[in-house]
């Protein structure tokens, strides 16, 4: 099984393995042909350049044009003497890679509980916030207009 990529990158290759034909034995020195489908799609080669990384692995280079599609990228690859590779990879609207917020806009890119991020809970469920402006009153400072939710 392949990983995870996001769509229209072109940092991250997609990479396979070749194996010499009725073995478990790497395939190198190969020259294969790759065809990929999007999401179900009929096989077509792929726009980034194929080549040997070692030891029987290979690449197809990242190119936004072969992760412009959401959902499931197959890979299928074959070589003189080796044995036909399949893989598969997701490819998903967000970036599994991006360690603060997995690329999701609506979140602040920066940590839990740190400046800018979001408010986090104690063991006691009790949330700390610096809460300063409620419907743009001024609270507990100079300006409150009393409680901003009401008489009570």
């Amino acid at each position: 099984m392949g990983y995870t990529i996001t769509q229209n990158q072109t940092a991250k290759p997609l990479l396979f393995k070749m194996k010499l034909a009725g073995t478990a034995n790497p395939a190198t020195g190969l020259s294969p042909t790759v065809t990929l489908s999007k999401n179900g799609g009929a096989f077509g080669s792929p726009a980034g350049a194929v080549s040997e990384i070692g030891s029987g692995w290979y690449k197809v280079a990242g190119n936004a044009t072969d992760s412009n599609t959401l959902g499931p990228l197959a890979l299928y690859a074959t070589g003189t003497g080796a044995d036909p590779t399949d893989e598969l990879f997701e490819v998903t609207a967000y970036d599994p890679y991006d360690a603060t917020r997995i690329g999701l806009g609506a979140l602040p890119n920066a940590s839990a509980g740190g400046s800018g991020g979001l408010p986090t809970m104690d063991v006691n469920l009790q949330v700390h916030a610096d809460i300063r402006y409620v419907n743009a009153v001024l609270v507990g400072g100079a300006g409150t207009i009393g409680n901003p939710w009401g008489p009570g």
